[in-house]
């Protein structure tokens, strides 16, 4: 894998991979989405520095949108499709992030990026399953439906878009001090082509694209992780008295205010949530393959001397590592303090850093790939860290959860689609407000 990841990108390259991978030629009309991911370095290079503000919002945005969906009731229970429910929450608390109040609340917006986060998903599928030779053909049929629901994003963001840009090109530092602009991805977007990408800054079907990949990165996996975590929170429960020690732990870290700040220090002390989340992507990851690369050109061999053809695809399969009996005891039954455990024992340097840091949330290695490992790992990741503790803590925290009678405390079981590994559609969980 060392030596996989050291080729130069003219050689082996990550952006043809994933353009293969998720056929984004055909979901966003262009390759240029994926061979120039600018919006992708600007997480890794500006929001990932900002991410205590940027967090902020999306708290605020997660009190609002667990009350308008799931309500205050203290008195009854109320029984919810988990998957569906935990989308619509992470579509808006990630649409805080990425286009900012109030657009994040507008619910035609939110249903427009729900289509085409499921247009991209089928296109992936459908369009990548069929012969090279048919995908110019079958890949605009396929996407039809797609390219009408990235037209609704595009209407939606219309009037941002031209108050934004309106703004910008007036601006100087006398007239609107940088600290007055919003502070979301859309707003980063936007003063990043005005320096590097003019031509695209006063394109406004490009930028709405870009958006919707943006809106994709940040919304589809994380939904995916979320859902798996609350499963396996409830059935570990019995067990392991998941839910009172994960509330125990927010109430030690953040406090039982949920209007307190959460920061990068509070985030890294929830090494029980953080084992939770590590634990799930470790036994239940969607992806089931890292390290992804297309060869493009002709003679490479691998140190070990196995040559690689020309248009090839290459990748390391993770689950088999993640699931190995000589590395985890009991691999196939999840331990939702597995880590936790690892990093509480372990030997501390002089400034009381754990010398099992690496088993973090974030962390990837080779033994670990659901974030990828390496340059190409998932810039994205430290920001999902945040979300998916400040989410089970709102929930845990506000919420009662357990699963129907008829579950019997189990979890109904992932299935396979293909290669990947999704949450069982229709899975139900019971809520009731906390007194």
């Amino acid at each position: 894998m060392r030596d996989i990841m050291a080729r130069p990108e003219t050689e082996l390259s990550h952006a043809d991979a994933v353009l293969e991978l998720v056929q984004l030629k055909y979901a966003l009309g262009h390759e240029k989405y994926k061979a120039d991911p600018w919006p992708c370095m600007l997480v890794k290079s500006d929001i990932n520095s900002k991410l205590e503000a940027v967090c902020d919002g999306m708290n605020e945005e997660l009190k609002y949108v667990f009350d308008k969906y799931i309500g205050c009731d203290t008195e009854s229970w109320k029984e919810v499709d988990l998957l569906e429910t935990i989308r619509t929450v992470i579509m808006a608390a990630a649409s805080r992030f990425t286009v900012g109040f109030p657009l994040c609340r507008n619910e035609a917006y939110l249903r427009a990026c729900w289509k085409v986060n499921d247009g991209i998903v089928m296109n992936g599928g459908l369009t990548g399953a069929t012969p090279r030779l048919l995908r110019p053909i079958v890949g605009p049929l396929i996407t039809m439906k797609l390219r009408r629901s990235i037209e609704q994003v595009k209407k939606q963001v219309e009037p941002i878009y031209h108050q934004r840009v309106q703004a910008l090109s007036q601006q100087n530092s006398a007239e609107k001090p940088a600290s007055e602009e919003p502070q979301d991805l859309f707003q980063q977007m936007l003063c990043y082509a005005q320096r590097e990408r003019p031509g695209e800054l006063h394109d406004l079907p490009s930028m709405s694209r870009r958006l919707c990949f943006a809106n994709f990165a940040a919304v589809h996996q994380t939904t995916l992780l979320v859902t798996n975590m609350i499963l396996n929170i409830v059935s570990s429960d019995s067990q392991y008295n998941t839910i009172s020690v994960l509330r125990d732990e927010v109430n030690d870290v953040i406090g039982p205010d949920s209007d307190t700040k959460w920061t990068k220090y509070k985030v890294a002390q929830m090494i029980k949530s953080d084992s939770v989340a590590r634990e799930t992507m470790r036994l239940y990851s969607n992806t089931n393959r890292g390290v992804f690369r297309k060869v493009l050109v002709e003679g490479v061999k691998t140190e070990d001397g196995i040559e690689l053809p020309k248009g090839a695809y290459v990748s390391f399969l993770g689950r088999p590592l993640q699931c190995d009996p000589e590395a985890f005891e009991d691999p196939f039954e999840y331990d939702p303090f597995r880590f936790s455990r690892i990093r509480e024992q372990a030997p501390r340097d002089t400034k009381g850093r754990s010398s099992a840091s690496h088993l973090s949330f974030v962390s990837t290695s080779p033994e670990h790939l659901p974030f990828g490992h390496g340059g190409h790992s998932c810039p994205g990741r430290f920001l999902v860290d945040f979300e998916v503790k400040m989410i089970v803590a709102y929930l845990l925290m506000n919420y009662d959860i357990e699963f129907p009678a008829e579950y019997k405390g189990q979890r109904p079981a992932n299935r396979w689609m293909a290669e990947a590994l999704v949450p069982p559609s229709g899975a139900r969980i019971r809520i009731k407000r906390r007194s």
